[in-house]
């Protein structure tokens, strides 16, 4: 009787479900068909550098070098003298260390040292921050054929940035844009992981959080989770890019302009969900990416070490890859490893000069973990242990890590290290992360697809929760979760012992009397007001403001952003759908949905989830039962 099965044991089912996980893909959680292989990247010269070995000037030095002892042989005291010089020369040019030749490690630590003298110098805090890395960074709206875009300049080149969120970047496509003259095309994968590692494990909010997330996405969505694509032209190419486009600064800013509306054009094609950055956007995701709290402090901002740099409380370091995986997908499991705050993975193609074979490209990677400095032992040792799982080989960027930390931002500034590789085009695709959307995991919709909240980001942002308790303490929960810190106001005290329940600590949440903790883009924060009580705080980046009502008001939807909210009165339903611009047929919605359902409505449309509690949530919160809508089936 034939049982289906091919020669290789495998029957045509699991053929067709493509192939088995492999050993490594089991050790490290992977339940799914194993990521396709991948092509063998060469090693190879890029731009101005070279193949590996002494260069011929080192020969050529050493060449001398026998020479002039050979010139002084019989000149008594004169000969142990060049004896001396001409070894410690040869010492200096042949002795390696690190991975570089002794003479290279003279001007990097020349380089290291004006870079600590750089950062104690700093005299702005606000606008000096990120100056401490780039001296002459600046950022400027330009208009190019009814289009503005934020240009940023570094005093060595120009450049773009589109953001895009929850969506697959098609590089294999954008690899073209490089053919308009562009110096680099950078992609920088920002993420940050949930339930934040800053709780302990055993913490209600971050068991409850990993048990419903599992449930409802199959695997915890990040916390945060941003791609940032760059367009760069260095000085030498903005000239010749700039040339036939009227030349200066307005010929390379259309030069920009150009290669962003065909970038534009590739990413629309692919579906994937972009927008271009203006000049305020553009500082904020580099503040964001480099790991800078958005307040100003006295002092110094960035503190560059040898082998780390220390940015606002959190410690950094960056990372050269000289070995790439075997697989697709494997690069994906080293953006969330141990106690990281965030992980930050960039790929950079280019420079392209004439130097790659046919179909191949120069590829450099480079990955960045950030965490507070008494688990930043724990953070390196994870991530070696799964680089070493996922057949990544890491290099640190000793000496080198404050231009690594310019560089894995999105500002495609010359990359440091010396490992290039050849990538073929068409394996660019798989050799990409999937990173998903991030955020705040609320429920499911009723397709049963996890919900996310935008509830925190890098431009202020003001929620109105209305209705009743158990959403406005099932988000503060959420919140918690995800690394958020809280204040909560005269009408939520009951927060303060919510949070210390969920968290096992005071200083997650503090009471209304207690000043605003500071926001950063790893910590968030969370502050309740009421609509009657003081007024709420500055707006501030990565500082959400939650105002809580039983009913809507014209006043509160003014200045709101976001609105979570249960079942509404239908004058309450025409209300908020007045405020936001919602269309007629979702009006009727917001007063038909289930008891259970929570609705979040943003400009121009709402959508509906329920926040499927889970056991340690319904035990501390108590969720209203179900009950069948008014009218119809449930809302979509």
């Amino acid at each position: 009787m034939s049982t289906g099965r091919t020669a290789g044991g495998d029957t045509p089912r699991q053929r067709a479900a493509g192939p088995r996980p492999t050993m490594d893909d089991r050790l490290a959680g992977r339940s799914g068909p194993a990521g396709t292989e991948l092509p063998a990247l060469r090693a190879m010269p890029a731009g101005r550098r070279r193949l590996p070995g002494p260069a011929v000037g080192q020969l050529v030095a050493v060449e001398v070098a026998a020479f002039a002892i050979a010139a002084v042989i019989g000149r008594g005291l004169l000969l142990p003298v060049v004896v001396a010089l001409a070894v410690l020369v040869t010492l200096l040019l042949l002795g390696r260390w690190r991975g570089r030749w002794w003479y290279q490690q003279i001007p990097l630590r020349l380089s290291f040292r004006r870079a600590r003298r750089r950062a104690r110098g700093s005299v702005d805090p606000r606008r000096g921050a990120l100056r401490e890395l780039a001296p002459r960074l600046s950022a400027t709206d330009v208009t190019e054929r009814d289009a503005t875009y934020g240009l940023g300049y570094d005093g060595a080149g120009w450049f773009a940035v589109i953001e895009l969120r929850g969506t697959a970047v098609p590089l294999s496509a954008l690899a073209e844009l490089l053919d308009d003259r562009l110096t680099r095309l950078t992609v920088s994968y920002r993420y940050r992981a949930a339930p934040t590692p800053r709780l302990t494990a055993w913490a209600p909010a971050a068991m409850s959080y990993q048990d419903g997330s599992a449930k409802l996405a199959g695997r915890v969505p990040p916390g945060d989770a941003a791609t940032h694509l760059c367009l760069r032209l260095d000085t030498a190419d903005a000239v010749t890019a700039a040339d036939s486009r009227g030349g200066g600064t307005a010929g390379v800013s259309r030069a920009l302009a150009a290669a962003l509306r065909r970038a534009d054009r590739v990413l629309s094609a692919a579906g994937a969900r972009h927008r271009t950055l203006r000049a305020d956007e553009l500082l904020a995701a580099l503040t964001t990416s480099v790991g800078l709290a958005p307040v100003a402090m006295p002092g110094r901002r960035i503190a560059p070490g040898w082998d780390r740099c220390d940015v606002d409380g959190y410690r950094q370091a960056s990372y050269q890859v000289t070995a790439w995986p075997p697989r697709a997908g494997r690069l994906d499991a080293l953006l969330a490893t141990g106690p990281t705050a965030w992980t930050t993975l960039t790929l950079v193609l280019g420079p392209c000069t004439g130097t790659t074979d046919d179909g191949a490209l120069p590829l450099r990677g480079y990955l960045r973990i950030a965490a507070p400095p008494d688990a930043f032992g724990a953070a390196t040792e994870s991530l070696a242990k799964a680089a070493t799982l996922h057949g990544v080989t890491l290099r640190r960027l000793d000496g080198e890590q404050h231009t690594a930390l310019y560089a894995t931002a999105p500002t495609g500034a010359e990359s440091p290290g010396t490992a290039v590789h050849a990538a073929p085009v068409a394996a660019l695709d798989r050799l990409a992360p999937a990173v998903p959307a991030g955020g705040l995991l609320l429920g499911r919709d009723p397709d049963r697809q996890p919900v996310l909240v935008p509830l925190f980001g890098d431009r202020p942002r003001r929620v109105l929760l209305i209705g009743s308790i158990w959403p406005t303490r099932l988000v503060l929960l959420r919140c918690l979760a995800v690394g958020a810190r809280a204040r909560a106001s005269a009408g939520t005290p009951d927060w303060v012992s919510l949070g210390r329940w969920a968290t096992g600590a005071d200083h997650w949440v503090l009471p209304a009397a207690a000043p605003v903790p500071a926001a950063h883009p790893a910590a968030p924060v969370l502050v309740a007001v009421d609509p009657t009580g003081p007024t709420a705080p500055p707006p501030m980046p990565w500082q959400t403001v939650a105002a809580t009502a039983t009913r809507p008001s014209a006043a509160l939807l003014s200045g709101a952003d976001l609105v979570l909210t249960g079942k509404l009165l239908p004058a309450d339903a025409h209300l908020i759908g007045t405020a936001f611009g919602l269309p007629d047929e979702q009006l009727g919605l917001l007063s038909r949905m289930y008891d259970d359902m929570v609705a979040i409505v943003e400009p121009g449309g709402v959508r509906f989830c329920w926040p499927t509690p889970t056991a340690v949530e319904t035990e501390i919160l108590t969720p209203p039962r179900r009950h069948q809508p008014a009218l119809g089936a449930p809302p979509r």
